[in-house]
């Protein structure tokens, strides 16, 4: 059973979607999933996870040092192509359940 917080929005003949709410609220923890079967492979699933990453600096107390910050991310991915970064996202023990119930739904959908 699919719960509050997880939400199915859209499904193919192979692949699934969902949205998963982070239970602070914002809309910019959520994480958007895809799961999605590989032909070539009976018994493979790929498991896609979408995140908004955020570059906080608010740690920083002074203004420009706060931009500078910025200014000296925004360089390294224009140079480098990556950035090392990390996030959180908070479940309750009703979503981590309806979590594992997204990956039995898919495994049963895929096996057919």
């Amino acid at each position: 059973m699919i719960s509050k917080n997880v939400m199915k929005t859209g499904e193919f003949d192979d692949a699934i979607f969902y949205r998963l709410a982070c239970v602070c609220g914002s809309d910019e923890c959520d994480l958007n999933l895809e799961l999605e079967h590989l032909v070539e492979d009976d018994c493979m699933t790929q498991l896609y996870i979408y995140k908004t990453l955020c570059w906080d600096a608010r740690y920083y107390p002074v203004w420009y040092k706060r931009i500078w910050i910025r200014i000296k991310t925004a360089f390294q991915v224009l140079f480098t192509g990556r950035i090392r970064t990390e996030t959180t996202f908070i479940m309750g023990e009703e979503q981590m359940d309806a979590f594992v119930e997204v990956i039995k739904e898919a495994r049963e959908k895929f096996k057919k």
